[in-house]
Parts: structure tokens; sequence; C-alpha cells
């Protein structure tokens, strides 16, 4: 059975921020925006 994730825990921004660095290497998707990927490589950087 999945561990349940507390909304606001660090196990939770650990789960955006890993989130946010994957969306912020993602580069081979033409439609995604250059500044959506540099809005979220600094998002990961936050968390």
């Amino acid at each position: 059975m999945p561990h349940k994730i507390v909304k606001g825990s660090p196990q939770e921004w650990l789960k955006h921020a890993k989130s946010d660095l994957i969306l912020g290497k993602t580069r081979s998707n033409k439609h995604i925006l250059l500044d959506t990927l540099a809005f979220h490589f600094q998002q990961a950087g936050e968390n």
C-alpha cells in the first residue's frame, strides 16, 4: 500500500520539486515554452 503524503509536509514539497525538475529538463517537446521550462527549474531550486 503506497504511503500517503501529508499536505504541506516536506515529502509533499520534495514531490513537487522532483516534478518541477523533471519538467525543467524536458527540452525535446516543441510545444513547451522556454519560459515555462525556466519557471519549473526555478521552482525546483526553491523547493
